[in-house]
């Protein structure tokens, strides 16, 4: 029998799962694509999708599913090593790349990208589904940056605890589809975005640095960190624990909120289940000699904590 964090896991998973987000929000009627009450008319139209991101695969499942007949060309990008078994519709064009720092085939996937915007009309209707990563995975150089440059910026970006709010801010300034250049790019088309966002507080401008933040995109947010909280939250509610959402946009130093955490659990009553959601940094060093990730920090720094104090 699974144990109650089995469940816990699970239910999280499960809502942050992009296939799922996907299939919740978009309801088609023949013809008819309804999108958060807002309805497209399918027929007639030079249908494109760009599916980018760590959650690109399972994203392009449910528009394959969904979509699937009606879609005239179809770019997905994704991290290495994140494709499966997953068969796509022969048509459109799977590319992997690198991520966090990206490569080669992130350039290589930019321009695909460009070059599908780039003889849009007023018929065209493009969908792009967005989820963590994307900033990397695809990359369009302004002039006179390189790709070289823009790896150096970013593994400096990594290494100095910069947040993703910070280091989209950056990265939006190099590359000519983020910061709203993709939607640029596409004018006339309309442009729908759907964003499963990993990004603290959900702001546009930073979600994928930016790619649909323009007033002429219709954006819809299919998922994010509050609905996985939340899902936990249920599991644990329904076997009689308090439960309580301390946050759900923890950000920080993780060793730092990790022993503020040991010391907030210690000020609450045993049963007492604390949820927080959010993404904290690591600070590093030319001297550091890392393995595992932020949240492993962070978890290690309230063990370490909780066990002093016993």
């Amino acid at each position: 029998m699974d144990s109650i964090l089995d469940r816990a896991i699970t239910a999280a998973l499960q809502a942050a799962n992009p296939e799922l987000a996907l299939n919740r929000h978009l309801h088609r009627q023949q013809h008819t694509l309804t999108i958060a009450q807002h309805p497209y008319d399918l027929r007639d139209r030079d249908i494109r999708l760009i599916v980018v991101g760590k959650g690109a695969i399972p994203m392009a499942r449910a528009f394959a599913t969904i979509l699937g007949d009606v879609i005239d060309s179809a770019v997905v990008i994704t991290k290495y090593d994140h494709t499966g078994n997953t068969q796509l519709p022969a048509h459109w064009q799977l590319i992997e790349a690198a991520h966090p720092v990206p490569d080669q085939n992130s350039q290589f996937a930019g321009d695909r990208v460009c070059q599908l915007l780039e003889n849009c009309t007023e018929k065209t209707l493009i969908f792009a589904g967005i989820s963590g990563g994307a900033s990397a995975l695809m990359v369009a150089p302004q002039a006179r940056i390189s790709l070289s440059m823009i790896q150096v910026i970013n593994e400096a970006l990594l290494r100095s605890g910069a947040d993703i709010g910070e280091m989209n801010a950056v990265r939006s300034h190099l590359d000519r589809l983020k910061g709203g250049g993709f939607v640029e790019l596409a004018q006339p088309a309309q442009v729908v975005g759907l964003i499963l966002s990993d990004v603290v507080g959900d702001p546009l401008d930073v979600i994928a640095s930016g790619l649909t933040n323009h007033p002429s995109a219709q954006n819809s947010l299919i998922g994010n960190n509050r609905q996985a909280c939340e899902a936990v939250a249920q599991v644990f509610s329904k076997a009689g624990y308090a439960v309580e959402i301390v946050t759900t946009e923890l950000t920080g130093e993780a060793q730092i909120r990790g022993r503020e955490i040991a010391t907030q659990i210690g000020q609450r009553p045993a049963g007492t289940v604390l949820i927080y959601g959010g993404e904290t940094t690591v600070t590093m060093t030319a001297e550091t000699r890392s393995k595992g990730g932020r949240n492993q920090e962070l978890a290690l720094a309230a063990a370490i904590a909780l066990h002093q104090r016993q």
